[in-house]
C-alpha cells in the first residue's frame, strides 16, 4: 500500500485524551481518515486491504470501441494527462488485477489516466493496437497513436509505477527568470523551487509534486545554485538541496523538513502558500520589530525536531488568529539576533507588540499558541505586586474569591502550570466573583515569605470568608482538575449528596438530574463544568445533584452505576410512592443534548400528570 495509503500509529497509553476524542474505546482500533470510519472485520491482511481500498480515490476507466478516436492523435495536447492502458482477455492471466489497477490510479493520480481494455468486448480498439494483453503507456507530450505507446513488461504495481514515472516529463529548471521571482514584491503565482548544487536528482517521485499543488496557484521548478550562486548565498542556502516557497504576496519561506518525501513537501507548499508566515532576514526582522505592529516571531534551529513541529503549527495559526503577522529567525544563521533576545533554548516564540514582548519556550500546538496570544492581548490573570495583593486580595470586597499562583520564573513545574492556569481563568471568566492572580516570588520574595509560601508553584484560594486553602499537591495541575477543585468553593446550583440521595431525590415529587462520578476519572473531571452549565439552563425546572461514588459506593451500587460519569433523571414520586433508584439514563455528556433529553422527559411527566387528573 506504499504510495497509495499513508499509515500511522497512536500509542493510546501515551495520549489517552487523543484516543478518547476520536472515539477509540478498544485496542487495537483501525480507523481510516479523513472519513473516520472504523474497521470491524477480522484483522487479516486481505480484509484490511479491501476495507482501505474502498476509500482510495483512484478511478479506473473502462475503454470501449467508441473511444478509438482517443488514440488517433498525431500531435500532443498540452492539457492532456498520460495514459496507462491494460489490455486484457477473460481467459488470459497476463493482465493487471483489479486491486493493482486501482492502486496505480491512486498512485499516479493527476499524471496518468489508468484504463482497462477488455479485448473480448472492445475488439476494434484491441485490433488498432494489434494486441490482446499487456500494459502500455502514452506520455502526455507525445502523440497518441499506437506506435507512440511505450510497452511496460511487468504486472507488478511498484514496477509499473516506477516505469511510468521515468517516462513522465521532468520538473523544469528555471534560470533566466529566477532573479525576477526572488526579488519580486508581488508575484502572479507562488513558486516552489528546489535549489541544488546542479546534480541530477534520482528521486522520480518528485515528478508527482505538480499534481498535489493548487491548480494554477503554485508552480514547481528546479534551480541550480552553481549557476545562481549570489541568489543562493543571499537566501543563506548553505545546505543543499533545499526547497523554498516564494509566495504570491511577495515573501518567502524555507522548508526544513524531509527533503524527498513528496507528501510532506506538498503539504508544506500548500500550507505556506496560504499562511502569513515568512522567513525573516536581519533587515526584515529589524523592520518588523521597529514597526510597533503585532508580530509573533519564532526563534528556532533547523536541526531541532520540536522546532520543525512548531513550524507546522505556525503555518496554520492564521486560521485561529486573524490579521496576524508571523516571522521566523534561524538562530543558526542569525545567532547575534537570538543572543540579543536571550534565546538559549529552542523553539522560542515571542509576541512583539508596541515595544513590549512576551515569550514562551518549547513546542506548542496551534490552539495553545492562539491562547498564548489571547492572554497577551487581553490578559485575564493579574500580575500582583505587594500593594496590589493587599488592595485586591487581602482588603478586597467580601463577595469575591481570589485564586493566586505563586511561582518563580526558573521553576520548571511553574512554567508547565502557567498555560493551564490561564486556561482555567478563561474558562471561569463568566464567574464574576472569581478573580485570578499571579505573584512572582523572585521579584516579591518578602511577600511570599510573609504569606508562608515555601514551595513552587503554590496555588492558594482566598475566600470572602477570610480563610485560605491550598490546591492539593497530589492532584493533577491541569485546568480541568483545578476547575473541579475550585468549584467546590463556589456557589453552585448542583447539590452534593451522599446517603441522603434516597430521601431527597427518590421521595421528592419534583424532578432531579443526578451526576454520579468519581474524582479519579478524567472524563468526570471534564464533565463537571458541563453539568454546572446544565444546572444554569434548567434552573427553576429541575433540581441537580452530584454523588461521589468514591465516597458513597453503596448509593451508586443501588442505582446500578457501572461507568463514570453516569447521569440519571428522576421525574418525581407520584402518590407518595418512592421512585426506583435506577431512574432514567441520560446518554450524553454534551450540555445541549442533556438539556434536550431532560426536557423530553419533562414533557412525558406533564402528559402523565394530565392523564392522571
Amino acid at each position: 500500500m506504499e504510495d497509495v495509503l499513508r499509515i500511522g500509529a497512536v500509542n493510546c497509553a501515551e495520549d489517552p485524551m487523543l484516543c478518547h476524542s476520536e472515539g477509540v474505546t478498544g485496542y487495537p482500533s483501525l480507523v481510516i481518515y479523513p472519513h473516520r470510519h472504523f474497521f470491524h472485520g477480522q484483522r487479516q491482511l486481505n480484509q484490511i486491504v479491501t476495507f482501505a481500498m474502498k476509500y482510495v480515490t483512484g478511478i479506473v476507466l473502462q475503454l470501449m470501441d467508441s473511444d478509438t478516436d482517443l488514440f488517433k492523435l498525431k500531435e500532443s495536447r498540452k492539457d492532456a494527462h498520460g495514459w496507462l492502458l491494460d489490455f486484457c482477455e477473460r481467459r488470459s492471466s497476463d493482465c493487471l488485477s483489479e486491486l493493482n489497477r486501482k492502486k496505480l490510479a491512486a498512485n499516479l493520480h493527476g499524471l496518468v489516466n489508468v484504463a482497462k481494455i477488455d479485448c473480448d468486448e472492445s475488439v476494434k480498439l484491441c485490433t488498432l493496437f494489434n494486441r490482446r494483453n499487456g500494459v502500455v503507456y502514452f506520455r502526455p507530450d507525445d502523440g497518441r497513436e499506437p506506435d507512440d505507446a511505450r510497452e511496460i513488461n511487468s504486472l507488478d504495481f511498484k514496477e509499473i509505477a516506477a516505469a511510468v514515472l521515468t517516462y513522465v516529463p521532468d520538473i523544469p529548471y528555471i534560470d533566466k527568470s529566477l532573479e525576477k521571482i526572488v526579488e519580486a514584491q508581488i508575484r502572479d503565482h507562488s513558486f516552489l523551487v528546489r535549489f541544488s548544487s546542479g546534480e541530477v536528482d534520482s528521486n522520480i517521485h518528485l515528478k508527482k509534486l505538480s499534481t498535489k499543488m493548487i491548480t494554477g496557484e503554485i508552480k514547481v521548478y528546479f534551480a541550480d545554485c552553481s549557476k545562481a550562486r549570489v541568489i543562493c548565498e543571499n537566501l543563506k542556502l548553505n545546505k543543499l538541496p533545499k526547497w523554498v516557497l516564494f509566495k504570491k504576496q511577495g515573501s518567502y519561506e524555507i522548508y526544513h523538513g524531509k527533503m524527498e518525501t513528496v507528501h510532506d513537501i506538498a503539504l508544506f507548499a500548500m500550507e505556506s502558500h496560504s499562511s502569513p508566515l515568512v522567513t525573516l532576514t536581519p533587515e526584515t526582522y529589524k523592520s518588523a520589530i521597529d514597526s510597533g505592529d503585532e508580530w509573533l516571531i519564532d526563534y528556532y534551529a533547523p536541526w531541532c525536531p520540536p522546532c520543525l513541529r512548531l513550524l507546522n503549527e505556525l503555518r496554520r495559526l492564521h486560521n485561529y488568529v486573524k490579521n496576524i503577522k508571523i516571522g521566523t529567525i534561524d538562530c543558526d544563521q542569525h545567532g547575534d539576533i537570538c543572543r540579543k533576545t536571550n534565546t538559549n533554548a529552542y523553539p522560542n516564540i515571542v509576541w512583539h507588540s508596541g515595544g513590549r514582548s512576551f515569550a514562551r519556550a518549547g513546542y506548542l500546538d496551534v490552539i495553545t499558541i492562539a491562547e498564548f496570544i489571547e492572554d497577551t492581548r487581553n490578559p485575564i490573570v493579574v500580575d500582583l505586586s505587594p500593594s496590589d495583593f493587599n488592595r485586591l486580595v487581602s482588603d478586597g470586597r467580601q463577595s469575591t474569591i481570589w485564586l493566586v499562583d505563586f511561582y518563580t520564573p526558573w521553576c520548571g513545574p511553574c512554567n508547565q502550570l502557567a498555560p493551564e492556569y490561564k486556561k482555567l481563568a478563561r474558562n471561569m471568566r463568566m464567574k464574576e466573583i472569581v478573580h485570578f492572580g499571579m505573584v512572582n516570588c523572585d521579584h516579591h520574595r518578602q511577600l511570599c515569605m510573609n504569606l508562608g509560601v515555601q514551595s513552587y508553584p503554590t496555588i492558594r484560594l482566598y475566600s470572602s470568608a477570610s480563610y485560605t486553602v491550598d490546591y492539593p499537591s497530589n492532584w493533577w495541575r491541569d485546568h480541568r482538575s483545578m476547575e473541579v477543585w475550585l468549584r467546590n468553593y463556589l456557589p453552585s446550583k448542583v447539590i452534593s449528596m451522599g446517603n441522603d440521595f434516597f430521601v431527597k431525590v427518590l421521595e421528592d415529587d419534583e424532578p432531579w438530574l443526578v451526576d454520579f462520578f468519581v474524582t479519579w476519572c478524567s472524563h468526570c473531571i471534564e464533565f463537571a463544568p458541563v453539568f454546572e452549565r446544565v444546572a444554569e439552563v434548567l434552573h427553576g425546572r429541575v433540581k441537580l445533584a452530584k454523588v461521589d461514588c468514591g465516597l458513597w459506593p453503596n448509593v451508586c451500587r443501588n442505582v446500578g452505576v457501572a461507568i463514570y460519569p453516569t447521569v440519571r433523571f428522576y421525574g418525581g414520586s407520584r402518590n407518595s410512592h418512592i421512585q426506583t433508584a435506577s431512574g432514567t439514563s441520560i446518554e450524553s455528556q454534551n450540555a445541549d443534548n442533556i438539556v434536550y433529553q431532560t426536557e423530553k422527559e419533562l414533557v412525558k411527566i406533564n402528559r402523565l400528570y394530565k392523564t392522571e387528573l
